[in-house]
Formats: structure tokens, C-alpha cells, sequence
């Protein structure tokens, strides 16, 4: 699987909770660490998947924490 984020191109994360599912956490995470829970999904992810490559000369902009 391949992400191409053309060059000028921008992927802008959302940054409205409401946009992102809650899901299980994963099992590599452990449990009972910082939090024990559901958590949102990620703005880019991939469960089960194997080669995964992000090409391009675009931007990827989570927009951090506000």
C-alpha cells in the first residue's frame, strides 16, 4: 500500500475530536498503562497492513495539540 501526497499537495488533519471514531487500543499497547480504554483513531492509519510506504513531496499537517 502507497500514500502519495503530491508535491504542493496538504494533507490537513482534522482538529474537531467529533471527526475521529473511537477505537479499541491496540493490543501492542499494553493495558493498564496511561490510559486503559478506547481511544480516537488516528488521522492516518493502517490495521493489518504490511509494506506501507508515504511518498511525495506534499505536507502531511496534523495541526498538533491545541
Amino acid at each position: 500500500m502507497q500514500l502519495t501526497v503530491e508535491k504542493g499537495a496538504v494533507l490537513l488533519a482534522s482538529d474537531n475530536f467529533d471527526d475521529y471514531p473511537l477505537v479499541p487500543p491496540l493490543p501492542s499497547y499494553g493495558s493498564g498503562r496511561e490510559f486503559d480504554g478506547p481511544d480516537y483513531a488516528p488521522f492516518i492509519g493502517c490495521w493489518n497492513c504490511t509494506n506501507v510506504t508515504i511518498a511525495g513531496g506534499g505536507v502531511i499537517d496534523g495541526q498538533g495539540m491545541r
